[in-house]
């Protein structure tokens, strides 16, 4: 399983012991997909998940009756950035030619959307549409994101969706040119969620409690992160390397690390946008009520025990 730097704060807060602190003994588990941690949530053997990626998986199972709860923002795009923590990116070689300078340059060509369904599918789509194209227009090819880094130096994909930390690698091999900023074609969009189990929602104290820890975690990850690097960010790298799957600890002064809300409130408007869309795909059955999955109580908890973010 791929370990996206968006759990960063996770894994920031059980190195430093907030989870303990408050009164939880925290098990992490990694699993393949969205789609293997559905049964366990259900049945209560997990009772958190993380990386809960608005697409199919995750809305077709908020549209029924699963009882899970989408109770925080695990990653939003920030339009601040110049640098993109997610992007669609070209060969260099066609940028280089000229033959790709812009998205329209991109008609006929082979566009990887990483998983028919999936965020990136999504994500492509409004990106072409950013330059007056639609997936009808390219051909949709459906490719792992870190082999695209290899079909777009061979030039087998015209385009691909990918985010850090293969945006970087790719920049520094030589391989890709970022096409579309997603971060500034939509900035504030929630792009991964934390969930809870039914039966862990119906456990206010310890829900509330693990909360406040992962706040706890979160906050200090914007702020080891916000300047310059210090001895503080080394050492948390090097903590960092040995449960995420980017593994190089140089990149994390190059590449560009996923936002996250501070104070934890997920988005519900922007998230009906995106069921909107895989709803006028038929992807998604059009019935359900997406509000009835968001309970934000356990972070507004959490920022009562905490206090609202101030900019690090």
């Amino acid at each position: 399983m791929f370990v996206d730097l968006v759990d960063s704060p996770l894994y920031i807060g059980f190195s430093r012991g907030y989870f303990t602190q408050a009164g939880i003994d925290l098990q992490l588990q990694q699993y393949p997909t969205l789609q293997d941690m559905l049964e366990p949530l259900a049945a209560g053997r997990l009772e958190v998940a993380f990386d809960a990626s608005p697409g199919v998986e995750l809305f077709n199972a908020l549209g029924g009756t699963s009882g899970l709860k989408l109770v925080a923002n695990q990653g939003t795009t920030d339009g601040a950035h110049d640098a993109p923590y997610y992007a669609l990116a070209v060969p260099q070689s066609l940028f280089d030619s000229g033959d790709v300078r812009q998205v329209s340059d991109l008609r006929g060509r082979a566009v990887n959307i990483v998983a028919l369904g999936s965020a990136a599918h999504f994500n492509v789509d409004q990106a072409l549409r950013s330059g007056g194209l639609s997936l009808d227009d390219v051909q949709v090819r459906e490719v792992a994101m870190q082999a695209s880094i290899a079909e777009l130096r061979n030039g087998t994909l015209g385009a691909a969706f990918l985010a850090e930390p293969f945006i970087t690698q790719g920049r520094l091999d030589g391989n890709l040119q970022v096409l579309v900023n997603l971060e500034k074609l939509a900035p504030g969009r929630d792009f991964t969620e934390v969930l809870y189990a039914p039966a862990f929602v119906q456990r206010p104290p310890l829900a509330n409690n693990f909360m406040v820890a992962y706040l706890r975690g979160v906050r200090d990850y914007l702020k080891i992160f916000s300047g310059r690097p210090t001895t503080e960010r080394a050492n948390v790298v090097d903590q960092l390397v040995g449960f995420l799957s980017a593994k190089d600890a140089r990149l994390f002064d190059q590449m560009t690390l996923p936002a996250i809300n501070p104070d934890g409130r997920v988005n519900g408007a922007d998230l009906q946008a995106q069921r909107d869309w895989f709803v006028s795909q038929s992807l998604v059955g059009a019935q359900g009520d997406l509000t009835q999955a968001i309970d934000n109580q356990f972070v507004d908890f959490a920022v009562g025990q905490l206090g609202h973010s101030s900019p690090p």
